[in-house]
């Protein structure tokens, strides 16, 4: 079901999703892209959707519905020290 939603309609979807969101530790993942030449050479029938992603997901209104909502964000690096867990080092660190 990859890119079901239609590029002109995702914002407006994602922020009735924001809205509707449960109680709870809730799970949504996006895979936002930039809107750049690499991005067009890379993923020819998908930048448009990832570049409309990212721009929904760093507008002023996506910021505003989360303040609205109470609703708190993380990362996987904030639930894996509550699980304890590390996440790998590079081979570099």
């Amino acid at each position: 079901m990859r890119f079901a939603l239609p590029v002109d309609e995702r914002a407006a979807r994602y922020a009735e999703l924001l809205r509707a969101l449960p109680v709870g530790l809730s799970e949504w993942a996006v895979h936002p892209g930039l809107d750049d030449a690499q991005a067009q050479a890379l993923e020819p029938g998908g930048w448009r959707v990832r570049a409309g992603d990212h721009a929904f997901l760093t507008s002023a209104r996506a910021r505003e519905i989360v303040a609205e909502e109470g609703i708190v964000i993380t990362d996987y690096r904030a639930i894996q020290d509550v699980w304890g867990v590390s996440a790998p080092r590079s081979r570099s660190s």
